[in-house]
């Protein structure tokens, strides 16, 4: 093991120079690591992984503390992630973040070495100005062991292991912690990396919630205002003036419903919608009756036939009500945008002890079996619906979708293309037992 000194109590160890470690092993020692190597390719979470790795450990550590740290994407600052330790309280803990450019960590990053300080009370005295240094020794720590995690050729973070015993990393101990470093560092980018993109969608979806919340209330006030001058209120209006008026009333409740559909997106996704079960006594006449009046009065548009086909018995549910007629309302509004002109739409329910059918059916567009797939994704939208000129949000299928799942239920498509299209839901009768 080739050792760089950089006065006695701080030394460099060159860190490809570990590769030939497990040889130094023993074979429980070989065990315990296979052990690490296995589980922690299986973990997404970087406090999960850190966790395990400390436990798993334990019978062949020589460290009371291990403390995870990220590198930023320029590489210009390190923040601590995790720690975990033998003892409390903890004064540096996670949250704590420093620059690279100075400091001994630079030269661990640039130059792929590990870095052992044998003497943290004599380290800190000749260099004052590491803060780190000062909180660390205030939980009585005395030597430590700096390992760089790598990531195709990439320092993506590292991993700090503590002693509160001087002189702790000797070189079998030091190519044991290696050894697991060298384990942690996929794993630890990948899930850095997942955890980025959880970060980033999250931010999105924040900022569409208040995008949405915002633009809510202008738009009811001009559909407000519009209903306000076409019945006269204000005054008198020529006909002209009514229909120009009606179009942006239209135009203004179509935006509406875009912004509730991103509103109800973004609880979605923040885990904000669950279902409020409650017993209704007849699914057709307190959900799929008043979706139909909402979506079809004074008549439905496109000169379609509608048409119902529901049994004569009440059926019973314990549901969300409010939200099965969100995906009701979205699947007969489809029907309707993508339907043929004087085509039919049905909406079909059925039921038996377990559990209730909702369908809606409609002459059309439909979809190819490629399509198929993408139906129920966020924002997904089907090629031969944009080239029709009809487009949609491509929310409003993705919500059903999270909707009865979170119902414990079951949503499904299919279609001969150029012909017909069929969505529907199954809904269990009563909720799984937790």
């Amino acid at each position: 093991m080739k050792m760089k000194d950089s006065g006695k109590n701080v030394r460099y160890l060159d860190y490809a120079s570990t590769s030939d470690s497990e040889k130094y092993f023993s074979d429980s020692e070989r065990e315990i690591l296979d052990q690490i190597n296995r589980r922690v390719a299986l973990l997404t979470s970087l406090d999960r992984i850190i966790n395990f790795v400390f436990e798993s450990m334990q019978p062949i550590r020589s460290s009371d503390r291990l403390g995870l740290a990220i590198i930023d994407r320029n590489g210009k600052r390190v923040v601590l992630r995790h720690v975990i330790a033998d003892y409390s309280p903890l004064k540096l803990d996670k949250g704590y973040s420093a620059d690279l450019s100075t400091g001994t960590l630079r030269k661990v990053v640039e130059e792929k070495s590990i870095r052992i300080i044998d003497d943290l009370d004599i380290y800190y005295i000749q260099h004052m100005e590491s803060h780190s240094s000062k909180l660390i020794l205030g939980e009585g720590i005395r030597s430590s062991m700096t390992c760089p995690l790598f990531v195709e050729d990439r320092c993506v973070g590292l991993i700090f292991w503590s002693s509160r015993k001087p002189n702790t990393y000797d070189e079998k101990v030091v190519r044991r912690h290696q050894a697991v470093a060298e384990r942690l560092s996929q794993a630890v980018g990948n899930a850095f990396l997942i955890e980025q993109l959880k970060n980033v969608n999250n931010a999105y979806m924040d900022m569409l919630g208040f995008v949405s919340h915002e633009l809510k209330d202008p738009i009811a006030v001009i559909i407000t205002n519009a209903n306000l001058l076409i019945e006269g209120y204000l005054g008198e209006m020529s006909e002209k003036q009514k229909t120009k008026l009606s179009n942006m009333r239209a135009k203004a409740e179509y935006l509406l419903g875009i912004v509730k559909q991103y509103l109800n997106l973004a609880r979605i996704e923040a885990g904000k919608i669950e279902p409020y079960r409650v017993k209704v006594n007849d699914i057709v006449s307190s959900v799929v009756e008043p979706v139909i009046r909402m979506l079809t009065v004074p008549e439905p548009p496109q000169e379609m036939i509608f048409e119902r086909d529901f049994p004569d018995a009440a059926i019973s549910i314990e549901c969300d009500p409010d939200l099965i007629m969100i995906v009701l309302s979205n699947l007969l509004s489809n029907a309707y945008k993508y339907g043929a002109k004087g085509g039919k739409v049905r909406i079909t329910v059925e039921s038996d002890e377990n559990a209730v059918s909702v369908s809606v059916y409609n002459d059309g567009l439909g979809f190819s079996d490629d399509d198929k797939q993408r139906l129920f994704r966020r924002f997904s939208r089907l090629p031969a619906h944009q080239r029709s000129g009809k487009i949609g949000t491509g929310v409003g299928l993705y919500m059903a979708w999270n909707i009865i799942n979170s119902h414990g239920g079951t949503i499904q498509a299919e279609s001969c293309e150029g012909e017909w299209a069929k969505f529907g839901f199954k809904l269990p009768v009563k909720p799984e037992e937790s």
